[in-house]
């Protein structure tokens, strides 16, 4: 025979209340600092190379070497010197490159760590043996609509929002879409995205997924856990809708047997 907590499901209960009020903690995102140390190495080096190129140009009297279209480079100090800030200029652009893609796969692995995040916390709130339709974002909305939550009320819905749809334009093509550049404060009426609005807009969202995590968790933990009279008086009506007065009976005691001590 089992014990009291085990038969009168208090301790599934509290257990279930435990995992859900800890869920966020532990979670880590392990990308972001591999990431960061690369990034910091390669903005070093973009530096460096500037200084490089601007050093060249203060020893050319500040300017750039000379090139007529038809008679082509005044002397061959101008061409060495054309050649030099040619290199630089090439390495400058492939850093800048570089820091554009580690960038662009710190924005995807947040979302992703996000909605994986998401799917575990729905999956162990609600018991699912399948979560495979959450890699849409309208199929977790819709999922949680009907569970009597409203994931617009999150404070940082928006935000949320503007994640998934530059990690869907980062994914799915080589430049941000236009229509996407006039939702983002960091891209707004800039003729040029470079890696540091990229990184801009990184760093002001970064924080919304682990509070959108833990706003979402309170919803569902008071959606699950807490009762009020209006909530009861509600499950009776659905019950009162669907089930005939015997079998109604037949719940109250289950539901008397399942909290009686033995």
């Amino acid at each position: 025979m089992g014990s009291f907590y085990e038969e009168s499901g208090i301790e599934i209960r509290e257990i279930n209340q435990h995992c859900l009020e800890s869920f966020i903690y532990g979670k880590e995102n392990m990308f972001e600092s591999s990431a960061d140390i690369a990034i910091e190495k390669i903005i070093k080096e973009e530096i460096l190379a500037q200084k490089k190129y601007d050093e060249l140009i203060k020893n050319n009297g500040g300017n750039e070497p000379e090139v007529d279209i038809f008679e082509g480079y005044k002397n061959e100090d101008d061409i060495d010197l054309d050649i030099q800030l040619h290199q630089i200029g090439a390495e400058q652009y492939f850093m800048q490159e570089e820091l554009w893609a580690l960038i662009e796969m710190k924005i995807i692995y947040l979302y992703k760590f996000f909605e994986i995040n998401i799917k575990k916390l729905l999956r162990r709130s609600f018991s699912l043996s399948n979560t495979k339709d959450f890699y849409r974002w309208d199929s977790i909305i819709n999922f949680l609509n009907t569970q009597n939550i409203n994931s617009k009320e999150i404070s940082v819905y928006n935000e949320i929002v503007q994640l998934k749809d530059v990690n869907n334009s980062l994914k799915h093509s080589d430049s941000l879409e236009e229509k996407l550049i006039n939702k983002i404060p960091e891209f707004k009426n800039k003729t040029k995205i470079s890696y540091v609005e990229l990184n801009q807009f990184y760093d002001r969202v970064k924080i919304y997924p682990e509070e959108f995590i833990n706003q979402l968790v309170s919803k569902i933990y008071d959606e699950l856990y807490k009762f009020d009279e209006d909530k009861i008086e509600g499950i009776a009506e659905d019950i009162n809708s669907r089930m005939e007065e015997k079998d109604a009976l037949v719940l109250i005691e289950k539901i008397k047997a399942s909290y009686r001590i033995k």
